[in-house]
């Protein structure tokens, strides 16, 4: 499952490679985006994706029993709905995607207290010629 996924760059590589894949977003055009992208999927392929439009809070549910989460939320971290349910039921593996380091500092406080361990952090210099850094943090329950 992927929350906050846009148009799908990092969602949508995993399609066809797991069973069922699951991506939400929320703005318009990233929406339409994503559905350009499932459209260049094999017909098959597709039929394991399923796109969860609106907010991540309200698809937070989606994330219990999953093997594997990814979230890739604003500059604010994750909407509080989605931090309770991947402390409720985390999941074995959760790629964080983040821009801003607070927002992730906290929210990896609250998802070591709920038994997911930080294994790796890695700085990725996104947009060349900026000071903005994405940050990626994997963690493994």
């Amino acid at each position: 499952v992927e929350l906050y996924a846009g148009v799908g760059p990092i969602g949508l590589q995993f399609a066809g490679r797991v069973a069922r894949l699951s991506l939400n977003e929320i703005v318009d055009h990233s929406l339409e985006g994503l559905q350009m992208g499932l459209a260049r999927l094999d017909a098959e392929v597709r039929e394991t994706v399923r796109v969860l439009p609106g907010p991540a809070a309200g698809h937070a549910a989606a994330v219990a029993g999953v093997d594997t989460a990814i979230v890739d939320p604003p500059r604010r971290g994750l909407d509080p709905e989605v931090l309770a349910a991947l402390a409720a039921t985390p999941p074995r593996r959760l790629l964080y995607v983040s821009c801003s380091p607070q927002s992730l500092a906290r929210d990896a406080a609250a998802l070591a207290a709920a038994g997911l361990r930080l294994r790796r952090l890695e700085p990725f210099a996104c947009f060349p010629y900026g000071e903005h850094v994405e940050t990626v943090a994997l963690f493994e329950g």
